[in-house]
């Protein structure tokens, strides 16, 4: 917890978890606050998630083919105008674009923050870090989605406060990914332990 790329595998799931509780509670209000019928607003949101079944797995593949950090920034810097998107889109298929578009990065940042931590790690701690990260970013950044987009609505009248800053965080995140190291330099009995525990 005292290297900075710990603290920027975080800050990335920070806006993860912000943008997806966001998504998941004021998506399909704010789309019909601007008008979208319920089930064109809640098809628009569901759509993500159906793209998302498949470009996961083909997240996946590239993984292993490429530098995961690269394709961590992919991910987080769609996923930040995607947000932008979706509380601009004035057309149905504006709408329709857009949940295509972020479908095709929404389920991949997850699974490649925790390979990213293996790879600087070592797999010994994963758990424990991985747990850790996902706490300090993705539940917290998660509960505070949820409470700005109500809050946020509430003070300001518009959502773009609330989507405005989950697409901030999100090109943020992308920028705190493709900045981490490919490797990291461990005092000597650290280096001895990540080296034990992959040869078991």
């Amino acid at each position: 917890m005292k290297t900075r790329a710990y603290w920027q595998i975080a800050l990335g799931l920070f806006a993860c978890g912000f943008g997806m509780n966001l998504l998941g509670s004021h998506g399909v209000p704010m789309l019909m606050d601007h008008h979208y019928e319920p089930m064109v607003a809640s098809f628009g949101v569901g759509m993500i998630g159906i793209v998302a079944i498949f470009s996961s797995l083909f997240l996946a593949q590239l993984a292993d083919r490429f530098p995961r950090k690269n394709i961590l920034f992919l991910v987080y810097f769609v996923r930040g105008l995607g947000f932008l998107g979706l509380v601009l889109a004035a057309t149905n298929w504006q709408l329709f674009f857009v949940a295509i578009t972020g479908g095709l990065v929404w389920a991949g940042s997850i699974a490649m923050s925790t390979a990213i931590l293996s790879d600087l790690y070592g797999v010994r701690l994963l758990g424990i870090l991985n747990g850790w990260a996902f706490f300090i970013g993705h539940q917290i950044g998660a509960a505070l989605g949820s409470f700005l987009g109500g809050w946020g609505y509430e003070v300001f009248g518009t959502h773009l406060f609330s989507f405005g800053i989950a697409g901030l965080l999100g090109i943020i995140a992308s920028f705190a990914s493709i900045t981490l190291p490919q490797h990291l330099s461990f005092p000597k009995q650290l280096e001895l332990d990540k080296q034990r525990a992959l040869t078991k």
